[in-house]
């Protein structure tokens, strides 16, 4: 009928379609690709198949596929059965043994892998073969290459990619860090790596991958039940890959550890030594850079020691020091450096603790050792300097500002803590705080009386930082001004004496420099200034300008007189 003829145009052109699609996919896929009829006689053969084999489709084309496909085990030589019989006499899918050659026509052996699968009718009936097949000799030799170097000694053995991730491992990885190589292969080596350690070791595998250099490093790795063992690589590049040797170093480093440990211990208190420091403190802040945690310093010594020696001899001494290091250590937490940096100093280190915390615990502990009872020295005292270091900051540099804070405190009245950013905060010069032999004039009674001027100085400065009541702050403050005030009247009456031409002008500056201190003493009163502007007065003021630049200027006139009396 003409509705038959018209169906079977339809399905004649729809088979034309799918056997148009059918050639167009075989020749897009990168793989070599036959197809046989079922009697295994080659019917359709890509590009990929004829580079492969070196047949071309249309000298292949009706061939049987046995004699176009030589096929051969790598080992024995012998052939091997035909992809196409495999499928027919089994019904099945089929695929390549292990070590499988192909002997193409010209050219090299190449080591292959192939599946085969049949095609089949409506009927389920096999029609025909498709037989895929690709080069894997490159795939094939690294394979070896790597097996070969697994094998080669009895050290851990590991191949990685590019991103550190472990592809094979040899059974050495079991017998030392416990993990079977299943468990293993796959996982990321950094993530067995002490967090400490993830640093170096991952500038170790880019130096690795960067330059053409063998990386040697150490590192922790952690083992199947926790432990952290110490591990020796050597690492090198091998094309996309990574090959590393290793060995466990553990008991020779834990050996050397030991070592160092003795050698940063004090053998007299038992706490770390100088060469802890020395050995640690780049360790000790890089953690802190890392991590943007904050870190303080606490420096302190004994107030006056030297009378304890000299008093009670060596001896005694050294058992105060072993008395006050188990004192203070049973203050201070684990994670706290406690340090002898010599003789009677010492430096305590306190990660994650800012200069607050620092100050709270320097406080415990001089207020522990002031009530604490020697049975033969009796109660000693001890002053503290407190620093908070800067992100970034230079161990010298954090040091001097924690050392600062301790002069100033035993230039105070010692038996105190002193935070180093208070120092910062009211600008006080430090060194105008002590006697300068520049300042000595050459007549007894007005030395006498500017020593005594910075000895009150220093007393109403004290008052003030160790938060005294208002009273005594005032009472302190009062003394001064009047020391200052008898000061100038008897330093006046003497350059009359002595005929010093700029008397009268030294005077007006003295009438200057006493309105300034009343009305600053008058504002604190009131509230209007805080004690900075006290400090600036007396250490500025007073001390650096007028002392140390007005003053001088008839030193030397009397230093004049005296020559020409002679």
């Amino acid at each position: 009928t003409v509705w038959g003829a018209v169906e079977r145009i339809h399905s004649d052109l729809l088979l034309k379609k799918e056997r148009e699609l059918f050639r167009a996919t075989i020749f897009s896929i990168n793989e070599g690709i036959v197809v046989t009829d079922k009697q295994g006689r080659i019917t359709l053969m890509n590009k990929k198949a004829e580079d492969l084999i070196c047949w071309s489709s249309a000298e292949a084309e009706g061939l049987p596929f046995r004699d176009v496909f030589l096929n051969v085990d790598q080992r024995t030589r012998e052939r091997l059965p035909s992809p196409v019989k495999c499928v027919m006499k089994n019904g099945q899918n089929a695929e390549s043994a292990e070590d499988e050659i192909l002997i193409p026509r010209e050219g090299e052996e190449l080591i292959i892998s192939w599946r085969a699968a049949g095609m089949r009718d409506e009927a389920g009936q096999i029609t025909g073969v498709v037989i895929s097949f690709r080069d894997i000799s490159k795939e094939y030799h690294q394979k070896k290459e790597i097996e070969g170097f697994l094998n080669m000694n009895l050290d851990m053995l590991c191949v990685t990619d590019r991103e550190g991730t472990f592809l094979r491992v040899n059974k050495k990885f079991q017998e030392i860090l416990g993990y079977s190589q299943k468990k293993i292969e796959g996982k990321k080596w950094i993530t067995l790596v002490h967090f400490e350690d993830v640093k170096s070791t991952n500038e170790a595998i880019n130096q690795a991958i960067n330059t053409e250099d063998q990386a040697c490093f150490i590192n922790r790795c952690r083992c199947k039940d926790g432990i952290y063992k110490y591990i020796e690589w050597n690492l090198e590049k091998n094309g996309n890959h990574l090959y590393a040797s290793a060995r466990d170093i553990t008991e020779k480093s834990i050996r050397e550890e030991e070592l160092r440990n003795m050698a940063a211990f004090d053998e007299l208190t038992g706490i770390y030594n100088r060469h802890f420091i020395d050995e640690r403190i780049d360790e000790i802040l890089e953690r802190s850079n890392s991590y943007q945690e904050p870190i303080s310093m606490v420096l302190f010594d004994l107030d006056n020691f030297k009378k304890v020696n000299d008093t009670f001899g060596h001896p005694v001494g050294d058992k105060v020091l072993k008395e006050l290091a188990d004192i203070v250590s049973g203050i201070l937490r684990k994670t706290d450096f406690f340090v002898r940096f010599g003789g009677e100093e010492f430096v305590i280190l306190m990660p994650g603790t800012t200069a607050k915390g620092a100050m709270t615990v320097s406080e415990k502990i001089r207020f522990t050792l002031e009530h604490n009872r020697n049975p033969i020295v009796g109660s000693y005292t001890a002053s503290f300097g407190v620093s908070e270091r800067k992100i970034g900051e230079p161990f010298d540099a954090w040091y001097q500002h924690a050392d600062e804070a301790l002069y100033f405190a035993k230039k105070t009245g010692k038996n105190r803590v002193v935070n180093a950013e208070t120092l910062k905060e009211i600008g006080i010069p430090l060194s105008l705080l002590e006697w300068n032999a520049d300042w000595e004039s050459g007549n007894e009674a007005i030395d006498k009386d500017h020593k005594e001027m910075i000895d009150y100085a220093n007393t109403f400065i004290n008052s003030v930082l160790s938060k005294e009541t208002l009273q005594i702050t005032l009472r302190e403050c009062d003394v001064l001004l009047e020391h200052l005030a008898r000061h100038f009247e008897r330093e006046e009456a003497f350059l009359e004496e002595i005929k010093f031409p700029a008397a009268e002008k030294h005077k007006s500056l003295h009438e200057s420099l006493l309105r300034t201190a009343f009305g600053i003493k008058h504002a604190y009163l009131k509230g209007a200034v805080d004690a900075s502007a006290l400090f600036t007065f007396v250490l500025e003021d007073l001390i650096r300008d007028h002392l140390s630049k007005e003053d001088v200027l008839y030193y030397s006139y009397i230093k004049e007189g005296e020559k020409r009396k002679k």
